[in-house]
């Protein structure tokens, strides 16, 4: 998705008026065209823990800014360092820090480089490579479980907390709750088995 000259435009005016560039009212058509970009090509999902966003308002996703916009002013419009977050990951885990960088120095200098990144980057890595999630539904019962395959993977489970998302995320997707301990109710056989298997490996 690169930005049109329009686009350019109406960054330009919004770095010149000062003070908070990405707070300028002026962007907003911008901002409208990042975060619906990430989200059809994310399948609309939070770049960090891949919770869904089906059929929510705009206003519950976070454009995210992998090098924090206020440490990184250089790349606030970067394509590279943005994605689309829940609010969980985004605004109550991740906000400003950069203990998820090998060296908060030397990323500046090659920010496109996925070595200097700790966790999995939502652009420069495959999610997937590093990190296999299953999630079974079956009614109102939902199954969740994350597990790391790589060193990043591990790295992304811990950062985010993602174990509290595991087993009944429900009401825990976005901070609400706290991990809920295995469901213990008449499932189906098929179920049951699932369920069974991921609970043993928590």
């Amino acid at each position: 998705m690169p930005l049109n000259d329009n686009d350019k435009v109406l960054i330009t005016e919004a770095i010149a008026a000062g003070g908070d560039v990405w707070a300028n009212d002026s962007i907003k058509p911008v901002k409208d065209k990042i975060k619906a970009y990430y989200r059809g090509i994310s399948g609309g999902h939070c770049c960090y823990c891949k919770s869904s966003f089906r059929g929510g308002f705009n206003m519950v996703i976070d454009i995210e800014h992998v090098l924090p916009k206020s440490k990184y002013a250089d790349f606030i419009f970067e394509l590279f360092n943005l994605n689309i977050s829940c609010k969980r990951c985004n605004m109550l885990i991740k906000k400003d820090r950069l203990d998820f960088l090998l060296d908060e120095h030397m990323v500046q200098q090659d920010p496109r480089n996925t070595d200097k990144y700790l966790l999995i980057h939502p652009n420069l890595d495959e999610y997937f490579e590093h990190m296999s999630l299953d999630v079974v539904i079956r009614n109102q019962k939902e199954m969740v479980k994350f597990s790391p395959i790589k060193p990043k993977g591990q790295f992304t489970y811990d950062f985010f907390r993602l174990s509290e998302l595991e087993v009944n995320s429900l009401n825990s997707a976005q901070g609400i709750g706290q991990k809920s301990e295995p469901l213990s109710v008449n499932l189906p056989q098929d179920m049951q088995d699932v369920a069974n298997d991921l609970i043993r490996q928590l």
